[in-house]
């Protein structure tokens, strides 16, 4: 199979199991649930885009009823494995030793160390907060590369790199 066409095959897959997974339609609020229902640009948007999924893909939305705290999980679920299986088909562009989480802190990686003790003073300190915001970065997917050995980054060559 070309990888072009595993891409495409991929991203329906993905598409379907959103639509199947994650999106429905409340008829009390004429909108699906992936709409700011307070704009019709909003509305107008979200149904286009169910509009393309169904015309690319062929499928259905789900009809059973769906919690807004699930959907928002089932999201970040699909998106996640969708982000694993694509990436495996590209490795050869950016090798390494990658992994992918879900629902954690960015603070265990060096550059975002900081942000664990940025939020305690941000909220021992109401004044500094009001001009910084509260809002700390807590991302839903988190996709990193392990680091390489100097030994890995040196293996067939002259040493490029050391302590």
């Amino acid at each position: 199979m070309r990888r072009e066409t595993l891409m495409r095959k991929l991203r329906s897959d993905y598409h379907r199991r959103i639509l199947r997974e994650v999106l429905r339609f409340d008829s009390r609020k004429n909108a699906w649930n992936n709409t700011d229902t307070g704009s019709a640009e909003s509305v107008r948007i979200a149904a286009a885009m169910v509009d393309i999924i169904r015309a690319n893909t062929g499928a259905s939305a789900g009809t059973s009823k769906i919690h807004v705290q699930k959907t928002g999980s089932e999201f970040e679920k699909a998106t996640m494995s969708f982000l694993e299986n694509a990436f495996a088909e590209i490795l050869h562009l950016r090798p390494g030793r990658w992994s992918f989480s879900g629902g954690g802190t960015i603070a265990r990686f060096d550059q975002y160390e900081h942000l664990p003790e940025l939020k305690r003073v941000l909220e021992n300190e109401p004044a500094l907060r009001a001009v910084m915001g509260d809002y700390i970065v807590t991302p839903d997917i988190v996709m990193s590369r392990a680091p390489e050995s100097d030994k890995t980054i040196n293996a067939g060559r002259r040493n490029i790199v050391d302590d």
